[in-house]
């Protein structure tokens, strides 16, 4: 009907949130909860369901509420007995909205809605704008409580049953619509029945008590069938829309709810002309938690699977595009969109952009788009109140018949992957409206909570006065401060902040920030006012009123906040010249150039201040006044707050490029960190002393490479001094009892010894071989850093031979094998170096290993014709196709020809061997062990890297690795991959290579061949995470791989290369290096040789 979307947004309101009715009182001491009975008894609100009797907001929830429904009913509106007549309808109706009584007539009524919403009443009395944006609890679980105060989880709960009463009461709707377009009394009679029918329908779901209390009158045939197939389609909405993901402190109890949540999503249906049986016979019960694999059956060809879903970025675009309820929208993906590959655009019949698929559906569907699997179309719900709402759509996915080279499980992935996107579409559309700055500041609190309980012995008084005075401070304030410190300051202007909907009143909010001590504000009076002052207890009541002293307001941070024609007004209003685009004075004033014309270069303005305020103090200090009066009054977050909120995401993230927008991006769905259980057991720090001398190091960490990038020498050097002082101090030589491995890099002297790894290059550059020899010779003797010891044996002896002290070289060489953090790679370097230097007369006797580490991989080599032949440049040559291409693509052309044994392969360099690993080892990476899991932002465990990762987990890795060996990689990895598909994983890269090449990779390379490598990368990530050869080969005929290391003319294998080809030779797989030479002057290109 044409008020539906009207009547839709109208009764999914707050309806917690509502003012008694308009001409009525509100009983003093009456409650919430007996002010809702109140409004579900009386008669406005009363039993008969026809469109003409909803009784506004106030009476949504009560819907639910069958005694006192029923009760209404036998009081103010009996059911009616036999054939209805139009007298037997309600007399009056009052408008939900205006609270106006109104004829019983469908048109009036929807005209005077329609009326009552273009004037914004609507909005006066509401506040939530979506019969879809409500929650709902989520199933018992193990959960802890939610960061939501009782008043919202008793808010949620009542928006949940408005939200059921009112997809009923507009199915109603309709249906009296449709009887109503009847003639004379058998419409209306229609009508009657039909709602008393649908009456019956509510209350059987409410139990059957309720049922038998149903009015007589409702078992008309024709009204009960096209109830049920109303009552089936509202089902198959509302199923749609059923999910509420609220967020917890502790990840992987949220993740497990989620989990179980997303489970229990019924799928709707397909149109296969198959009845269901309604759900309003079967009461409900909490349902288990599922088995985490899903298993979604393979859907037929040419079914159809519809689901709500929402269209985002409508604010972005440019034109104003009208949508109407019914109109057919075109979606198709948009491979050119640079921020998301997967993206799936919406169009309307005109090719009018309407807006995109949310990136959390559609990185599930936008892979069957492209495979041509689905067809997807969309159908406008409902027209957008506002052209900020948003665009709710039906997506209708047909799926297509399967390819005749699809592989057998296309079909069933195909069927999991809509799933999955149905389940996000859900969950999209359940999440809370909710502004960004309350999201930080609902996340804020979680970081506080969790430092609190588990680090509150490193906090001193100030941090724990800024808790206190963040925490006594209003809402608004609150997000104003996490706002300004996510972004780049320090100042900011007030006018500016008008955009945040979670602050109404940016200057209110400011002022509170400064009467707490977390802010300063300043203004043009105030500035003039502290300068006019000057003595030192006005500067000291000025601090106090949080206002900023004179010199604090730079004048150069003023014009940052000032737009170019602002900045050309300030100077034509003080008639200051300007300067011209050679850099002197044009002699024009009032903000113009040489040649007459307005300045629009931000450059030239700023100069023609700076300019100005070299003439004399008082005039910078008069141009800070000036600026200020142009930008109105500006804000600067304290500093001693910052610092605070800095040490506070320190503690809790242990990761300096992670902060509270990590949150933010979890929440959105643009990043999809992997579930599990975050478990802390003891603190990084074990004192005070221990953060601020870690924090001390990072800043000169921070400094040195600063200096580097910028090539300044002369600063690196200094603040390496902090570095070689800790060395000197014997701070890297600090034992941390009880501390596991993987926390002892959260120390000083850890950061340190990486500085001083830096340094030891620097001082080697400069041919500083003693000193370097000092500082190698300092770092061995410390307990930090123990995957760089092997690097700093190999430079010690080098530099010693550098010195011309061969024999001490070979003792460094000779004790460092005795050392058991070496990495094999190192090992082998170090063992060469031993049989180099060792030779007679310093050795007569050789090694029982030097024949294993003497041994050279097999080499094939083949010629082409370079590009450039300069060393240190990437090298290029003309490939087969007499097209230029790099080494490796030479390398993959001469595999895929007859004479290279017909090949597939892809450049990987250990990517694809990572990938494999990640996914096939996704439950051990991830299964439970104290510590590793600190924060829900992690990528993997923290003792990844570490030997601990093998040992704590050894019983887990070689169950999974056996399972490998038995032949079960490819089951492993669609296990893996369909349920953790797009998870922000270190292991993982999802968009480079598709489940069934890893699937034909894994059988190709085979079973034991497989479990091999991954067994050396769970021994020692860190140590085989690079080295592995370029290229990866396979023959899917054959059922066979082999690797292949590729080298230019001037490139040779390192130490590392090596060791990871004899490691792929000793699991049985085939690695050879390809070594690409030139052709030799006259001869011919493409001549082979093996060695």
């Amino acid at each position: 009907m044409r008020g539906t979307g009207s009547l839709r947004a109208l009764l999914g309101q707050d309806t917690y949130k509502r003012r008694p009715p308009r001409g009525g009182s509100q009983p003093a001491g009456s409650t919430a909860t007996e002010q809702r009975t109140q409004g579900a008894s009386a008669p406005s609100a009363s039993c008969d369901t026809s469109p003409v009797q909803i009784a506004g907001p106030e009476a949504g929830p009560c819907r639910a509420a069958a005694p006192a429904t029923a009760a209404a009913a036998q009081t103010e509106s009996p059911a009616p007995q036999g054939p209805a007549s139009p007298a037997a309808g309600p007399r009056s109706v009052r408008c939900p909205v205006c609270s106006m009584q109104l004829p019983p007539d469908n048109t009036a009524i929807n005209t005077h809605i329609d009326k009552c919403l273009s004037r914004g009443a609507l909005q006066k009395q509401t506040k939530q704008a979506s019969i879809f944006k409500f929650a709902v609890a989520k199933p018992p679980s193990r959960s802890p409580p939610q960061r939501r105060s009782p008043a919202s989880a008793a808010a949620a709960a009542l928006a949940a049953k408005a939200a059921a009463a009112a997809g009923e009461i507009i199915d109603m709707t309709g249906a009296a619509d449709e009887a109503m377009q009847g003639s004379g009394s058998g419409g209306m009679a229609a009508a009657v029945s039909m709602a008393t029918g649908a009456q019956t329908a509510r209350r059987s779901w409410q139990g059957p008590a309720a049922a038998a209390r149903a009015a007589p009158g409702a078992s008309d045939p024709r009204g009960q069938q096209q109830q049920q197939q109303r009552q089936q389609r509202g089902r198959q909405l509302n199923a749609s829309q059923s999910l509420s993901i609220s967020w917890s402190s502790d990840r992987s109890i949220r993740s497990q709810g989620e989990q179980e949540v997303e489970q229990q999503v019924p799928v709707p249906q397909a149109a296969t002309g198959t009845p269901s049986k309604p759900q309003s016979q079967q009461p409900f019960q909490p349902q288990p938690a599922l088995p985490t694999k899903l298993q979604a059956p393979a859907a037929p060809p040419g079914s159809l699977q519809c689901f709500i879903c929402a269209v985002v970025g409508r604010r972005f675009l440019k034109h104003d595009a009208p949508c109407q309820a019914g109109q057919r929208l075109v979606v198709e993906p948009e491979p050119d969109n640079p921020r998301d590959a997967n993206a799936l655009l919406v169009l309307d019949s005109s090719r009018v952009p309407l807006g995109h698929i949310p990136h959390v559906v559609s990185r599930h569907l936008a892979p069957l788009v492209r495979s041509q699997q689905i067809v997807v179309e969309a159908v406008v719900q409902e027209e957008p109140l506002t052209e900020t709402a948003p665009l709710l759509v039906e997506l209708q996915v047909a799926m297509q018949p399967a390819a005749p080279s699809a592989s057998p499980g296309a079909a069933r992935r195909a069927a999991a992957m809509l799933r999955r996107a149905e389940a996000a579409a859900a969950a999209q559309l359940q999440q809370q409206p909710q502004a960004t700055g309350e999201r930080l500041h609902s996340n804020f609190l979680t970081v506080l909570a969790t430092v609190e309980r588990h680090d509150g012995h490193l906090l001193a008084e100030s941090e724990r006065g800024f808790i206190a005075a963040y925490k006594a401070l209003p809402l608004p304030s609150q997000c104003l401060f996490l706002r300004l410190f996510q972004r780049k300051g320090p100042l900011f202007s007030l006018a500016s902040l008008s955009s945040y909907k979670e602050v109404p009143d940016p200057a209110a909010a400011g002022a509170q920030l400064a009467a707490a001590g977390l802010a300063t504000v300043v203004s043009a009076d105030t500035l003039a006012a502290a300068a006019a002052a000057g003595a030192e207890s006005d500067a000291a009541a000025a601090a106090a009123a949080g206002i900023i002293a004179p010199e604090a307001a730079d004048w150069r941070q003023l014009a940052g906040l000032l737009t170019v024609p602002e900045l050309a007004t300030v100077l034509a209003a003080r008639r200051i010249n300007a300067a011209g685009p050679a850099g002197g004075a044009s002699g024009a004033t009032g903000g113009r150039s040489k040649g007459g014309g307005a300045l629009r270069n931000r450059e030239q303005l700023l100069a023609a201040l700076e300019a100005h305020a070299a003439t004399s103090a008082a005039a910078e200090s008069a141009l800070a006044g000036w600026l200020l009066g142009a930008s109105g009054p500006v804000l600067r977050l304290a500093a001693p707050a910052c610092e605070a909120v800095s040490r506070l995401q320190r503690l809790f993230f242990l990761n300096e490029g992670h902060g509270l927008s990590q949150f933010l991006a979890s929440d959105l769905g643009a990043l999809q960190y992997p579930q599990y259980q975050v478990h802390r057991t003891q603190p990084a720090f074990r004192s005070r002393a221990e953060l601020l001398e870690y924090e001390g190091a990072l800043s000169h960490a921070a400094e040195m490479n600063s200096a580097l990038e910028e090539e300044d020498v002369e600063a690196a050097e200094a603040a390496l001094q902090h570095a070689w002082a800790a060395l000197d101090a014997g701070v890297h030589m600090q034992e941390r009892p009880g501390v596991p491995d993987f926390l002892q890099r959260f120390h000083s002297g850890w950061v340190y010894c990486m500085m001083a790894t830096v340094g030891v290059s620097l001082l080697e550059r400069q041919q500083r071989y003693k000193d370097a020899v000092t500082r190698l010779e300092q770092l061995l003797a410390g307990c930090c850093c123990p995957t760089r010891r092997g690097e700093w044996w190999i430079r010690l002896s080098t530099d010693l031979e550098h010195l011309k002290r061969p024999v001490q070289s070979l003792e460094r060489a000779e004790q460092a094998l005795l050392d058991q953090s070496l990495s094999n790679g190192d090992r082998l370097g170090l063992q060469r170096r031993i049989l180099r230097l060792g030779k007679p007369p310093r050795r007569w006797k050789r090694p029982h290993w030097a024949q294993a580490a003497q041994r050279e991989p097999r080499e094939v080599r083949i010629t082409a014709r370079p590009l450039n032949n300069t060393t240190g440049l990437k090298s290029r040559f003309y490939g087969l196709d007499d097209e230029q291409c790099s080494v490796e693509e030479l390398a993959l052309q001469y595999y895929a020809s007859e004479e290279g044994g017909g090949w597939r392969g892809v450049h990987s360099e250990g990517g694809i061997w990572a990938t494999l690993f990640g996914l096939l080892m996704w439950d051990v990476l991830f299964m439970h062990v104290p510590d590793v899991f600190r924060t829900p932002f992690q990528t993997a465990p923290l003792d990844l890297d570490t030997p601990g990762f093998y040992s704590s987990r050894q019983d887990a890795v070689e169950a999974c690795l056996a399972r490998v060996a038995g032949g079960e990689a490819p089951r492993l990895l669609q296990s893996s991959w369909e349920q953790h598909h797009g998870t922000l994983v270190r292991c993982v890269n999802w968009e480079r290579h598709s489940l069934d090449e890893l699937q034909l990779v894994a059988e190709c390379i085979g079973g034991p061949q497989l479990a091999a490598v991954c067994r050396l990368l769970a021994q020692d990530h860190a140590g085989w995470s690079g080295g592995m050869p370029d290229l990866l080969l396979w023959r899917p005929a054959q059922r066979d791989a082999k690797l292949a290391e590729v080298k230019g003319p001037r490139d040779r294998l390192s130490m590392q290369q090596t060791a990871w080809m004899t490691a792929l030779e000793g699991a049985g797989l085939c690695a050879e290096v390809l070594k690409v030479v030139e052709p030799p002057a006259g001869g011919r290109d493409g001549k082979k040789r093996k060695r």
